[in-house]
């Protein structure tokens, strides 16, 4: 009866340890050779992209503000 609790308890528990780690910071700044670091770049226009990179690009999870306000995050 115990072991259900338990392991739905351990399972919540190690996915959140999962969930929450990050990649390291991207070295200096902005950079094509940005890879698997996670770091801000602001556009000349104002617009401004935080999160992941992957081999110079965004990847992964990371949000992009326009210069007039508007937000994507995902």
């Amino acid at each position: 009866m115990m072991k259900k609790p338990l392991l739905m308890l351990m399972l919540l528990v190690s996915h959140g340890a999962i969930a929450q780690g990050r990649l390291p910071a991207c070295p200096g700044p902005y950079s094509t050779a940005w890879t698997n670091c996670s770091g801000t770049v602001t556009a000349p226009n104002g617009d401004r992209y935080f999160g992941d990179f992957w081999n110079g690009t965004y990847h992964g999870q990371g949000s992009y503000t326009q210069a007039n306000g508007d937000k994507y995050v995902g």
